[in-house]
């Protein structure tokens, strides 16, 4: 009797688990999915991932699923590709590494915003919305951003976006440990421009604006030090009066 009822109980949970995960309507072409996000103006959501990949099964276990990511997934395309078979080309096109990685594409074609590694299901939901903030900011939509008062029209649309991007939140801490390292051995003006400028050709212009903040609050600030000269000596005369006799 115990054993009929522990079954029953894990067959019914495997049937709300098997449901979550429908919910979700994936796309596993990508380019159908692209086609589809022209179409209907929305932006794609991209989870690369691989068969020996531990994260990659834990997202799709305890991500996934969750009631906040399936609340934000209606208001993108989600598309998922296995990045060493059929979603190979995509994953060499949109220059990725490293899994699992999620990558946002707007429905024109630009890459919103992208990211490496396993996140945690209220985080990655606030990611989704921060996402479409910034989709709606390329698009001239004004969309209020979370905190604000009120919506964001005409000129401030740039400046809309700039704090979507910031609030993003992107940088790992392994990126926040290099930086450091980095500032400690580069000369601190020099850096924005050599690291920063690689790691935005690298990834996409929301980690480039965030290790910008990052490098303005990390940087020391050397004071300018004042070199004090020290007056010469008068040289002495060395040659001997001649003494008139």
């Amino acid at each position: 009797m115990k054993f009929r009822f522990f079954t029953a109980m894990a067959l019914a949970l495997i049937s709300v688990v098997s449901t979550a995960r429908a919910d979700i309507q994936w796309e596993t072409d990508y380019v159908s999915a692209s086609a589809r996000s022209r179409l209907s103006g929305k932006p794609m959501m991209i989870d690369f991932y691989t068969d020996w990949c531990g994260w990659c099964k834990k997202l799709d276990a305890d991500v996934f699923p969750n009631p906040e990511v399936q609340a934000m997934a209606p208001n993108f395309i989600m598309v998922r590709l296995d990045a060493e078979k059929g979603g190979k080309d995509a994953a060499q096109q949109l220059q990725v590494k490293g899994y699992p990685n999620i990558v946002y594409m707007s429905s024109n074609g630009k890459r919103l915003y992208g990211h490496a590694g396993y996140r945690e299901a209220s985080r990655f939901s606030q990611t989704m919305k921060e996402v479409l903030a910034l989709d709606a900011g390329e698009k001239g939509v004004a969309v209020p951003v979370a905190g604000a008062a009120a919506p964001r029209t005409g000129q401030n649309v740039m400046a809309q976006q700039q704090a979507v991007l910031r609030k993003l939140n992107i940088i790992s801490s392994k990126d926040k440990a290099s930086l450091t390292r980095t500032f400690k051995t580069t000369s601190t003006s020099a850096l924005p421009t050599t690291y920063l400028d690689h790691k935005v050709k690298a990834t996409s212009m929301g980690d480039g604006v965030l290790l910008l903040d990052e490098s303005m609050a990390v940087a020391p600030q050397t004071p300018k030090k004042t070199v004090r000269v020290a007056a010469k000596p008068a040289k002495k005369n060395r040659k001997a009066k001649r003494v008139r006799n």
